[in-house]
């Protein structure tokens, strides 16, 4: 009779049956306790950090590969409604400004163009810390709130503004976790 063969996961005991060779060193413990200042034990821990070692920075990898993603589809013109609305009597005219718009790390920014749509001037950042919300309107519209005001944006078309508000809530996410300052609700 040929002896089974046994695949066991990293660090388990042979399965029930399994005529798998053992090590010289392992010792017979019961199921529950791992062998102590053994050879076998000490190449499984240094497996299992090396395993786990690797795991984490292809995590972390990821991570990064995944941010730089969102950066750089998270920019373009879009326009921004102006702080003040013109009262007209019982009309109000609303003032849209085209604006460079793009993401980095910690906020949006944006800022003026030139009529050939080029970014000028100093930009400005909402943080992610500071928004509170981030909805998605009508008409390619979309909101950053915060505690002090709300910033009305109009992407070029519906699909971009789903795409950009998408981006930001996960950029936001990605900035609020790890400082635990703001708030979770999108």
């Amino acid at each position: 009779e040929s002896p089974k063969d046994c695949e066991a996961p990293w660090g388990s005991a042979n399965p029930a049956g399994c005529t798998a060779p053992r090590m010289a060193d392992q010792e017979d413990l019961p199921p529950d306790e791992p062998p102590t200042n053994s050879v076998a034990s000490v190449k499984a821990g240094k497996v299992t950090d090396s395993a786990l070692n690797w795991l984490t920075a292809s995590e972390e990898q990821v991570v990064q590969d995944d941010l730089s993603q969102l950066l750089s589809e998270t920019r373009g013109v879009c326009e921004k409604l102006a702080d003040a609305a013109v009262k007209m009597g019982a009309w109000q005219m609303v003032l849209w400004q085209p604006r460079w718009v793009y993401a980095e790390v910690d906020g949006l920014c944006y800022q003026k163009i030139s009529t050939t749509e080029k970014p000028i001037g100093k930009p400005k950042k909402i943080l992610y810390a500071d928004v509170k919300q981030i909805e998605e309107l009508d008409c390619a519209e979309f909101v950053l709130q915060t505690a002090s005001r709300d910033y009305t944006f109009k992407a070029p078309n519906e699909d971009a503004a789903t795409v950009l508000v998408h981006n930001l809530r996960q950029l936001r996410q990605l900035r609020v976790r790890p400082s635990g300052t703001g708030s979770d609700s999108v």
